[in-house]
């Protein structure tokens, strides 16, 4: 009878344990649902750039608008969309070169996305002196237009 009464407290504790693991994983699933919806809110200016071809305060010119098709497909990973860019059709792509005079970015070619910017061939901008980690797991930063 003792035994039957440990076990029935430690199915009641277990059942509780399990109970607020639950809880807990249900409120850091929806803090990442909030963090992914807060990554994709991206300032008007905002744009995204490799890590390895980001040069703060950097001028460039737009070389190139990428078809749709292949935005989504360098906006994504393995097929499936990141967490960070759950619709990668809603970006616009460009091919870009840095034209800075004396600099080791003058004559890189890369690409570079935006949502609300609206650019052109010849267009001419720089990058902002800061940025910030987009998505990991594409290797992209978000900077401002200056």
């Amino acid at each position: 009878m003792t035994e039957t009464n440990h076990d029935s407290e430690h199915d009641g504790t277990e059942r509780s344990f399990v109970k607020k693991k639950t809880i807990a994983a249900g409120t850091a699933g929806t803090a990442a649902i909030g963090a992914t919806a807060a990554a994709q809110e991206t300032n008007a200016d905002e744009v995204l750039v490799f890590s390895y071809d980001y040069f703060p305060g950097g001028s460039f010119e737009v070389i190139s608008e990428l078809q749709q098709n292949t935005v989504v497909d360098m906006l994504v990973v393995g097929g499936e969309t990141v967490d960070e860019i759950s619709q990668p059709d809603e970006w616009s792509g460009y091919v870009i070169r840095y034209d800075m005079e004396n600099d080791e970015a003058a004559g890189v070619t890369t690409f570079l996305f935006t949502r609300s910017e609206d650019l052109s061939v010849d267009d001419s901008e720089s990058l902002g002196e800061d940025a910030q980690m987009f998505s990991p797991a594409l290797n992209l930063l978000a900077a401002d237009l200056d």
